[in-house]
């Protein structure tokens, strides 16, 4: 397959109230500066293809009761209200790892997708495997630009960040040798780590691999895995971070490391020209994996993910119950570990999400039977595995709740905005109860929870439709939470819902204002 020129992405967005007649919203062009739309839809014009409005939602005490209304869940008729929901055109099967609200209130989006995907200019196509992906999305949802990361490998974007000046860091892994502009990455083993910066339009600025080790005769050691999985700007904007894992062994720019087990965890720190500050790893016996990071406004790094055995970060270890564990990890700005903490029974636990909120820390993730935290509160699970959310002040747990019912709920991403509400989305099968009444699947459902600066529920609402939904994403702008994620089938996001295929997960990105 051959890259194409790029285009403006055709779909269809809709408006979701409670207790509101729902319509699509005709298709408008959109100019390179956006523009809003009319508060009521003009009458569609057959000639005028492309993209789509944006008609703002709506919330007002009389919309909902207070138990529910169709999927969502409310507290004293205070609703959600969905400004629009979006799916990227195209004949692909497609995933979103991450997301990221730019400067100027353009979404960022990261994943992989392999096929065709549908741009103003033409159809942009995967080449050899799943091709990494990074687009630029406007406020309403117009598809500003996709640009891939293609050629004979495959390759696969986990993370992204933006700076105060539009700049965007990348991370994932590749394989084989993959061109994302005019930079060509060649990796060394089976699959590689990557960082890259881009400029705000999308053009690479630099791209650093971190692989195998070579050998006295430059020959790279047994072919294994190795990936960046977040990634993070300082914030003096000297520099960025990023965290991943490794297996075997890792070179970071010289700094060369062995596992100490299955998967080791890994930090590196880099200028803005790319070069190496500091790096270092930690792990144990078992498996480290790290899931999120976030920098705190002194430039201190905070981790998350699960570990089995034991972990080991500096001087400071911590040893687990069973199974795998959960940990949050905070390293001063110049690689010193500063705190180490670990949560979890004999079961299985996980941290999947982390943001910050001033000097608080708010981490979610999944655990199975009981979480034990500090002190006498221990959190447990309905059934299966249930979501956690936990917010940490001064190193110490001073809130946390659980969120379950029948079967699996797993979250995915969580993001808090200037008002201190969090929200976290994720996807569920059988029910899901965040305190305002439980919600049921129709098969795996997206999910979307908005909680209070206590984690006391505000609203829940979940997104489903004929095949597989979820909510994989989520950033915060100003009063409005910006989330990201894939479907199979269709999704329903209101009346009609968006289609899809069956068997490709297509991708859709939404705008909600709690």
């Amino acid at each position: 397959m051959t890259h194409r020129p790029l285009a403006l992405v055709g779909v269809t967005t809709f408006l979701l109230a409670c207790g509101t007649e729902y319509r699509p919203l005709p298709t408008l062009d959109v100019p390179d500066t956006p523009v809003e739309a009319p508060a009521s839809p003009a009458p569609p014009d057959d000639d005028v293809t492309g993209t789509f409005g944006k008609v703002p939602g709506t919330e007002s005490d009389d919309l909902c009761a207070a138990a529910s209304c169709g999927g969502q869940s409310c507290d004293a008729g205070i609703c959600n209200a969905l400004s629009w929901g979006a799916a990227l055109a195209g004949d692909y099967d497609g995933t979103v790892e991450d997301l990221a609200v730019a400067p100027d209130g353009d979404m960022i989006l990261v994943g992989a997708f392999f096929g065709s995907v549908e741009t103003k200019e033409g159809m942009v196509e995967s080449v050899d495997g799943p091709d990494g992906y990074v687009a630029k999305v406007g406020p309403a949802g117009e598809l500003r630009w996709f640009r891939p990361l293609g050629g004979e490998g495959s390759s696969r974007v986990r993370s992204v960040a933006v700076d105060a000046d539009g700049t965007i860091a990348v991370g994932g892994e590749l394989a084989g040798e993959i061109a994302l502009g005019d930079v060509t990455l060649v990796t060394s083993g089976r699959e590689d780590a990557f960082v890259a910066l881009l400029a705000s339009e999308g053009s690479p600025r630099w791209a650093r691999v971190f692989g195998e080790p070579l050998d006295a005769a430059g020959n790279p050691g047994p072919p294994e895995h190795q990936h960046v999985a977040a990634v993070a700007f300082r914030p003096d904007g000297e520099g960025l971070v990023a965290a991943g894992g490794f297996h075997a062994a890792i070179d970071i720019s010289g700094d060369v490391y062995t596992a100490s087990g299955d998967e080791d965890g890994f930090l590196v720190s880099l200028d803005m020209s790319g070069d190496l500050l500091w790096s270092q790893a930690f792990g144990g016996p078992g498996q480290d994996h790290v899931a999120a990071l976030a920098v705190d406004g002194s430039g201190e790094l905070w981790l998350a993910g699960h570990f089995s055995q034991d972990l080991q970060l500096g001087d400071l270890s911590a040893g687990a119950a069973g199974g795998r564990d959960v940990f949050v990890a905070r390293v001063a700005s110049d690689g010193e570990p500063r705190y180490l903490a670990a949560f979890g029974d004999e079961a299985d636990e996980a941290a999947t999400g982390l943001a910050l909120d001033g000097e608080a820390v708010v981490v979610t993730g999944w655990f199975e039977q009981t979480l034990p935290l500090a002190g006498e509160q221990t959190l447990a699970s309905a059934s299966g595995a249930d979501v956690f959310v936990a917010r940490l002040l001064h190193e110490e747990v001073v809130q946390a709740r659980a969120m379950g019912g029948e079967l699996d709920q797993r979250p995915h991403d969580v993001a808090i905005d200037a008002a201190g509400r969090t929200t976290v989305v994720g996807s569920f099968a059988g029910g899901l109860d965040v305190g305002l009444g439980e919600m049921q699947a129709v098969d795996e459902d997206a999910f979307v929870a908005a909680l209070d600066a206590d984690l006391a529920g505000r609203w829940s609402h979940r997104y489903g439709g004929p095949g597989r939904q979820r909510a994989t994403a989520v950033a915060a702008s100003g009063g409005t939470f910006f989330l990201a994620g894939t479907f199979l089938g269709g999704l329903d996001l209101g009346n009609p819902q968006l289609e899809g295929s069956p068997t490709a997960q297509r991708i859709f990105v939404a705008a909600v204002s709690p």
